[in-house]
C-alpha cells in the first residue's frame, strides 16, 4: 500500500511541477471560412438527383463497392448476408459471384 502511494506522489509532482520538459510553444492559427454555396455549390443543383434507382427491392444492404481493375465498366459489391455481386452491361446486370455463410 505505501508503495502505491509513493508512486502516485512521484507521479503527481512530475506531471503537476512546473517547468519540466517538454516545452512547448504554441502558435496560432487562422482558420479561413468554407466556400459560400452558390454555383455548382448551391443546395438543389445535384447531379444525383435525377437518377434511375436500379435494383429496387432486389438489393438488401450493399456495403461495399470496388470497380474490376481490368474493366472499368465491370464493379462489384458486398451485400448485407454474405454476397457478393457483379454489375456489368452499364450496371443493367447484376450476377452473384459468391455467398459466404448459410
Amino acid at each position: 500500500m505505501l508503495f502505491i502511494v509513493k508512486i502516485a506522489i512521484i507521479l503527481s509532482l512530475i506531471l503537476f511541477l512546473p517547468g519540466l520538459p517538454p516545452y512547448t510553444d504554441f502558435k496560432t492559427m487562422k482558420v479561413v471560412s468554407p466556400l459560400p454555396l452558390t454555383g455548382p455549390l448551391s443546395p438543389g443543383k445535384f447531379a444525383l438527383n435525377d437518377v434511375e434507382k436500379l435494383f429496387v427491392d432486389q438489393l438488401v444492404g450493399p456495403e461495399g463497392l470496388e470497380v474490376s481493375p481490368t474493366d472499368p465498366d465491370m464493379f462489384y459489391s458486398t451485400l448485407q448476408g454474405g454476397s457478393i455481386v457483379k454489375f456489368t452491361g452499364n450496371s443493367s446486370r447484376m450476377e452473384m459471384v459468391m455467398k459466404f455463410g448459410e
